[in-house]
């Protein structure tokens, strides 16, 4: 399955831990996962707040709320594993090294 990419996605969210993130809304001035991916879309995502970040891939689900699998973590400050995710926590659909790999082009490592 091909990786979706979007301009100027970005929300919150307010869950907490190692799972799923539980997406709560645009971000002020962006739009959210569900304007523009479907359910079962595979996007590459970058979720931080400070020094804490993640890159990874994950599978878009419908429901309330939309919800993205943590699926493939490329990268994080959790030495490349699952960041713990803390309430205010902002993701957004970035073009991550991992999208242009799959797309065959070189990318800046």
């Amino acid at each position: 399955m091909s990786l979706k990419i979007a301009d100027r996605i970005m929300e919150t969210t307010n869950a907490a831990g190692l799972g799923d993130i539980l997406l709560q809304g645009a971000f002020p001035g962006y739009k959210s996962f569900s304007s523009a991916f479907q359910t079962g879309d595979r996007i590459p995502y970058v979720i931080s707040k400070g020094d804490i970040y993640e890159v990874g891939e994950g599978i878009l689900l419908e429901g309330d709320p939309w919800t993205i699998i943590r699926d493939k973590i490329n990268i994080s400050s959790n030495s490349n594993n699952k960041i713990n995710i803390v309430s205010g926590m902002r993701i957004f659909c970035d073009a991550t090294k991992s999208y242009f790999d799959e797309l065959g082009v070189g990318a800046l490592s």
